[in-house]
């Protein structure tokens, strides 16, 4: 992440070294900037044994009962897979993977907003599926009430991507934002969720959590952002970040 003036890439509570998809995730209770990389035996089940942890010995005994309970997708055989689990607060602490009817269904929730809410105490209370097809938002909102845990309080526009999902398209062109003139804040963190068209421009920009002026010259900038051409619309968001040079 960048952190002066400028954009960042949202946040991800893990990364990975692998091509097999990730059924089951979940997160771990790990202090804040601490990582722990893990070493996986994924049996051709799915199940997970942990066989080697690194960077983060003195949380094992937090780790790796989390990293036990992922599930992979099944397979035609054992695999070795490397992934990266990261601290801090995390808004879904458990998701599974969406099961899309059909090949169709998949392409099309691509295109969707969707949306969850969570109540104090981390129960679900409000789905959102813009742009979706029925079918897709049905699985949608099942498998969310029925599968995904959230920590109180917890507030998502797009759906999080799971682990082996096809990468989206690749920003071709980024624009650092401008500090706007007349802030009183010194620093601001604003996150836009956006439509990436087939033409690779943005579409139906929103700015949550930041107020003005900072929401207008991060909706200014993402403007002015370019992905590569892709098949279908894509759903996305960016986080873009202000902290005054002094």
């Amino acid at each position: 992440m960048i952190g002066w003036m400028g954009l960042m890439a949202t946040a991800s509570a893990a990364r990975w070294d692998t091509d097999r998809a990730v059924d089951r995730w979940e997160a771990a209770a790990l202090p804040e900037g601490v990582e722990c990389a893990a070493s996986l035996d994924v049996a051709a089940d799915g199940s997970v044994s942990v066989r080697k942890l690194r960077q983060c010995k003195a949380y094992a005994a937090v780790a790796v009962p989390v990293l036990e309970r992922w599930r992979f997708a099944p397979g035609d055989a054992a695999t070795r897979e490397e992934v990266l689990l990261g601290g801090g607060a995390h808004d879904v602490l458990v998701k599974t993977r969406i099961q899309w009817a059909s090949p169709e269904d998949a392409a099309a929730a691509e295109s969707c907003r969707m949306r969850y809410v969570a109540d104090a105490d981390g129960r679900l209370s409000e789905t959102e599926a813009d742009h979706c097809t029925e079918p897709v938002r049905e699985a949608f909102e099942t498998t969310v009430a029925r599968e995904w845990r959230f920590a109180p309080g917890a507030e998502g526009r797009l759906l999080p991507r799971m682990f082996g999902d096809p990468p989206g398209p690749a920003v071709v062109h980024r624009e650092t934002p401008k500090f706007p003139e007349g802030a009183t804040a010194a620093s601001a963190r604003c996150v836009v969720d956006l439509i990436v068209a087939p033409s690779g421009s943005p579409a139906e920009l929103d700015v949550r959590d930041c107020e003005a002026p900072f929401a207008e010259a991060a909706r200014a900038s993402v403007a002015n952002w370019r992905w590569e051409a892709h098949p279908v619309d894509w759903a996305t968001s960016v986080a873009v970040t202000f902290v005054l040079n002094r």
